[in-house]
């Protein structure tokens, strides 16, 4: 058998020849026994033993033996994970202190781990933070915002990332902003 590499969703088929027709094989990955099924499609003509693995992913890599009993053969299969891209980027957030801001986006592969930062530090579940993941779309939650978590946010798939800044607005800069546009607006009094 020949050693393989394949792309991510394709197919994988090793082919076994035998020095004899029809002798019953047994087709392993690694330790494990493989039996027909949806992902696995196992066939026996003549000298030939052949097994095609269907939508491989990375976890299909590894090390496949066609097994007579008497002889083994052996041959690896490395998947190439497909890269992980945005679909949908982060937009930038303005947002007033003691809010909550959620910073969304979404990748092409569901599950596919991202990391989240905000300017060069890791970001982790915490009581300020919430991490979450439902298939495609990920999600930062920052919770009870203050103008220090003003700042550059991004999410890293480790092929591509995006980012946004955040800015979160004091309640005083808000009443600030309110005065300054009407301290412009001339006031006449009259008795």
């Amino acid at each position: 058998m020949e050693s393989q590499t394949a792309e991510e969703g394709s197919s994988v088929t090793l082919h076994c020849e035998l020095s004899k027709s029809c002798v019953p094989v047994e087709w392993r990955k690694g330790e494990l026994g493989l039996c027909p099924c949806a992902k696995y499609e196992i066939r026996q003509t003549g000298h030939l033993a052949v097994l095609v693995i269907h939508d491989v992913d990375p976890e299909d890599s590894g090390s496949y033996m066609c097994d007579t009993g008497e002889r083994q053969s052996t041959a690896q299969v490395a998947v190439k994970a497909k890269p992980v891209l945005f679909k949908t980027k982060l937009q930038n957030l303005e947002i007033q202190a003691g809010e909550t801001a959620c910073l969304r986006c979404e990748i092409t592969n569901p599950g596919a781990s991202v990391v989240w930062r905000c300017g060069d530090k890791e970001l982790t579940t915490s009581s300020k933070y919430h991490l979450k993941q439902a298939g495609t779309l990920v999600e930062l939650i920052i919770s009870k915002l203050q103008e220090t978590d003003s700042g550059e946010y991004s999410c890293d798939t480790g092929y591509q990332k995006t980012s946004s800044v955040l800015s979160v607005k004091g309640r005083m800069s808000l009443l600030n902003t309110f005065l300054e546009f009407h301290l412009l607006i001339p006031i006449t009094l009259s008795c």
